[in-house]
């Protein structure tokens, strides 16, 4: 007998005597269906043939003893009390439990809508003000360095400013205006480096928060699926019974 056989057998021997409590005919019908689904792993395991793989096989069944404690009178009693259990928790899952799930979805993803257009604001409000700031900064050179290009462009662009406002900049020297301007964009562009930095700690936070939620999906997902694969198993939808599957 190769080392797999060895492997497999001292498993079953291991699990067959901890079932001295069931009767022979059924603890024999248990054994060869844990035999079958044993061999039937080892093929579908990825990895070289050998003792490594047929062990991690049996790693994933689990000790022999927590196997075998399924299948004894005091377990299947134990399975019988808590199926009914679980099959209203899955009915009243069923009723109330969709509703509450599908508001908590709709509500996370209103959650990370918002979240998305905070962040997508700040970044798009600095993006404004640096545009603006720079746009005042070049009218602000023109108007220092070239005045004639500034009166040809007001000109072509028919651009009229405000009574008093152009009253007030009646009086100041073309170079006085183009220094407003360039004051004025200086601090536009100011303004949109401080926007950028709280965009960035915003980034930050915005990260946390869906991490933190997608944690929390996952555990919801989790305990949802134990549940159910736990009913399955009290069913014997799949798998021999009193094998509990392992990640």
């Amino acid at each position: 007998m190769d080392t797999n056989g060895l492997l497999v057998n001292d498993y079953l021997d291991r699990v067959r005597v901890r079932l001295t409590g069931l009767p022979l005919a059924e603890r024999n019908e248990f054994i060869r269906e844990l035999d079958s689904h044993i061999r039937d792993a080892y093929r579908q395991t990825p990895g070289d043939d050998g003792p490594a793989r047929m062990l991690q096989v049996l790693r994933n069944l689990g000790e022999p003893a927590e196997l075998a404690a399924g299948r004894t009178p005091v377990a299947a009693r134990e399975t019988k009390l808590r199926l009914p259990i679980r099959v209203l928790g899955m009915l009243f899952g069923t009723i109330f439990g969709l509703p509450l799930t599908a508001a908590l979805t709709g509500a996370t993803a209103y959650l990370v809508a918002a979240l998305t257009g905070i962040l997508a604001g700040l970044f798009a409000a600095s993006a404004g003000l640096l545009t603006a700031g720079s746009t005042l900064v070049i009218l602000g050179l023109t108007r220092i360095y070239r005045p004639d290009l500034w009166e040809l462009a007001a000109t072509l662009s028919n651009i009229r400013l405000k009574t008093d406002v152009s009253e007030a900049l009646a009086h100041l020297t073309e170079a006085d205006q183009g220094l407003i301007l360039l004051c004025l964009g200086l601090v536009l562009a100011a303004l949109s480096v401080g926007v950028f930095k709280v965009a960035q700690q915003y980034f930050r936070v915005y990260r946390f928060a869906l991490a933190k939620i997608w944690t929390a999906v996952r555990w919801v997902a989790s305990r949802i699926g134990a549940f159910v694969r736990g009913v399955a198993h009290d069913l014997g939808l799949f798998g021999p019974r009193g094998v509990v599957y392992q990640p």
